[in-house]
């Protein structure tokens, strides 16, 4: 993959002002590198998710603010998460509406 289609998370940034510059550099992308579906949402090719030991993926851990419906016009896409049940406590994660608007979503688990 070109370096150029690489598109980083600012880890040095607080985790609040990390997610909203990550969000502007998607946004900032046009539909013919990455589309939108009807919803206006970014339609990934492939998201690749795990599962913690809690059943959280993507840094959405059960009960927490981040899960709940957003109602702002224009919903996010990224989100920072403060206070992680789980280390590190600061996380970067993207919105349900984002992942589920993917083409393909796969989820890798294993038991033990």
């Amino acid at each position: 993959i070109p370096t150029s289609q690489h598109h980083v998370i600012n880890a040095t940034l607080p985790v609040d002002q990390a997610a909203r510059a990550y969000e502007g550099a998607m946004l900032a992308l046009g539909a013919d590198v990455l589309p939108r579906n009807p919803e206006g949402l970014p339609v990934l090719d492939l998201v690749l998710l795990g599962m913690g030991p809690d059943g959280h993926i993507a840094s959405l851990f059960p009960n927490r603010s981040e899960l709940r419906e957003q109602t702002q016009p224009q919903k996010a896409w990224i989100l920072p998460v403060s206070n992680s049940p789980k280390p590190p406590s600061e996380r970067i994660t993207m919105t349900l509406d984002l992942l589920n608007a993917a083409a393909q979503v796969s989820l890798v688990a294993a038991g033990g």
